[in-house]
């Protein structure tokens, strides 16, 4: 039953594995979004993640179950696929960690930058790539299972882990405040990939326990109970972990949201100091004015620079952009002033001039105010989110752990009622093993515990030593051959008894020898039993001697009572045939037959 359970579980889900992987690179083939993300909106799973899952589906069609033997070339090719799908999430891994970038994300399909929950095009999920290096971490420790047992429980662990962090990752498609993205503003997994990865570790713990031929002595709902508490408590954990990093992400994001608006205030304050430095030169054509008017617009440029970095928000870079374009129209304008005002513009002129800086200081003005409304809103939304994170995570964290509490309360409670039933029994057997001792010092007969493999003399009891004169120790270094005056047929009934465990059966009658060479005959009853997980006879001898020599004499008496028998019914045949005959001849005669017994 087992081999077709883990043929047909493993076969399935590779299957489904391949299925998945084959739909969503057709979806990109025919750029079908369903087929890529389920739904318009949703993370879409990378190419590079359905080739893995296609290699890992066949990795699973092709694995060799337990206690089976599979062509060389198929193990080979479930090897390689298990090992290439984990060194596509390895070469991912090392992406993000050492910032790599090869290009192989966008080697199938090309992705757009600014899709939905990807920092980058192409490139699957950290959390999918961790997984996929375990699951092919863990179906290599599987195959040597069968070499070094001991590699179950990292098997298994890697098992849970993958399941964990799937099932981790399907929480935030319904965690509100997290936003799309990932770990650390990362590619967040796409939802069927969470999925397929907690179907995938599932089959790895199947095919890992299964392989290694190991028994779990707890019952199926304290299994399930305490599989589904700690799984409980470590998405507890990843929640909170998660909202901790998301807690430090837009404190972030707040403090750089508060730099900005000071950039921007700095922006413009650099550039109302030249104009007011400008028009200081103007009226009294002083020269500390023209100076002071220059530093302030090497400042005011140095200013936007710091803003150019600090904005990261595509609509504030296009404001940025703007504001940028105008703050520099305005510094070109402040020497064009002072020029104007050295060499005698007409007042004309001068005022049109005027008036022109004018309305681009209100410009400036005016898209700054924009500019910090924005900032001011995305700081609102920031606040408001974290607010929404923080009472949700309060609520994740005491309903989970009220929950948690009462899983492994209840486990407990049940561990008790079996480790109570266990101690119950353990007393029973204690009881039953005094009470078979007892029977077993105190029987009439001689009894031996045989050892069914060896013929060992495992145990006997007093009447075993006085039936064949030797002490208890004595008789335990002896087999049960050196107590039997035919040891071949002894050993033939005891092999023969291995072959019917927990029978009762009568052995013929044998020849015994005692320890001083006397040879008698012994009637034997025998019964199998397990002890110890060791096949044991039983064995019941009883001395029939006496019974022997009764038996003889009454077959004597029964022997001479027949000879009798046979002179008595000789002597009445010869009786009957002489009353025939006189019979006949009074016949003749005409006379009437008359015996002595007869009255007259």
């Amino acid at each position: 039953m087992t081999p077709i359970t883990h043929r047909s579980g493993t076969h399935l889900v590779g299957a489904l594995a391949l299925a998945v992987g084959s739909a969503v690179l057709l979806g990109w083939a025919l750029d079908v979004a369903a087929l890529k993300s389920i739904l318009p909106g949703w993370v879409s799973m990378k190419p590079n993640t359905a080739v893995a899952f296609i290699l890992t589906g066949v990795s699973l069609l092709t694995f060799p179950p337990p206690a089976a033997r599979r062509p060389p070339l198929l193990s080979r090719l479930s090897r390689i696929c298990a090992l290439f799908a984990g060194l596509i999430g390895l070469l991912t891994l090392g992406e993000y960690v050492f910032g790599w970038n090869p290009g192989f994300d966008q080697w199938l399909f090309r992705e757009a930058a600014g899709t939905v929950g990807t920092s980058y095009p192409g490139r699957m999920a950290p959390d999918s790539a961790l997984c996929f290096v375990m699951l092919a971490a863990g179906m290599e420790a599987t195959r040597a299972l069968r070499q070094r047992n001991r590699l179950l429980t990292g098997t298994v662990l890697l098992g849970g882990l993958v399941v964990t962090v799937a099932l981790a990752a399907i929480s935030t498609y319904f965690t509100p405040g997290f936003g799309a993205f990932g770990w650390w503003g990362l590619t967040n997994m796409a939802l069927p990939t969470a999925a397929l990865f907690a179907v995938l570790g599932g089959a790895l713990i199947a095919v890992a326990w299964q392989t290694g031929d190991l028994n779990w002595s707890l019952g199926r709902k304290t299994t399930a109970a305490y599989a589904g508490g700690l799984t409980l408590v470590v998405l507890l954990g990843i929640h909170t972990s998660r909202s901790a990093l998301w807690q430090a992400e837009t404190a972030r994001r707040v403090m750089l949201g508060e730099q900005v608006s000071d950039a921007i205030s700095d922006v413009l304050a650099e550039a109302a100091m030249a104009q007011i430095h400008t028009r200081g030169y103007v009226i009294t054509s002083g020269d500390r004015y023209l100076q002071s008017q220059q530093a302030e617009s090497g400042h005011c440029r140095a200013k936007l620079a710091v803003l150019r970095q600090l904005v990261v928000d595509p609509a504030q870079q296009a404001r940025s952009a703007r504001l940028e374009a105008q703050v520099n129209e305005l510094l070109q304008w402040y020497p064009q002033v002072i020029a104007a005002d050295r060499t005698g513009s007409a007042a004309t002129v001068r005022r049109d001039m005027v008036n022109q800086g004018e309305d681009l200081m209100d410009g400036v003005r005016a898209l700054i105010v924009e500019m910090e409304a924005a900032e001011q809103r995305m700081l609102e939304e920031h606040h408001r989110q974290a607010q929404d994170v923080a009472r949700f995570t309060q609520v994740i964290i005491t309903t989970g752990t009220l929950v948690s509490l009462i899983v492994f309360l209840s486990v407990l409670w049940g561990l008790n009622q079996s480790e109570k039933r266990r101690q119950q029994v353990l007393a029973t057997l204690s009881a039953s093993k005094v009470q078979y001792r007892e029977l077993f010092e105190s029987s009439a007969d001689a009894l031996l515990l045989i050892a069914s493999e060896t013929g060992q003399i495992m145990d006997a009891n007093p009447m075993a030593g006085v039936l064949y004169g030797y002490e208890r120790d004595e008789l335990l270094t002896k087999l049960s051959t050196d107590l039997s005056a035919e040891p071949e047929e002894t050993r033939h009934r005891i092999q023969e008894a291995q072959l019917k465990p927990g029978q009762v059966f009568n052995i013929p009658l044998r020849l015994h020898r005692k320890k001083n060479g006397t040879v008698f005959p012994v009637e034997i009853t025998a019964r199998s039993l397990i002890r110890a997980g060791q096949s044991v006879l039983l064995i019941d001898c009883r001395d029939i001697t006496e019974q022997k020599r009764a038996a003889a004499e009454l077959q004597e008496q029964l022997d001479e009572l027949c000879r009798w028998q046979a002179v008595m019914l000789g002597t009445a045949d010869r009786s009957m045939k002489l009353k025939r005959e006189v019979n006949d001849l009074l016949r003749r005669l005409g006379e009437p037959v008359r015996y002595p017994s007869q009255e007259p």
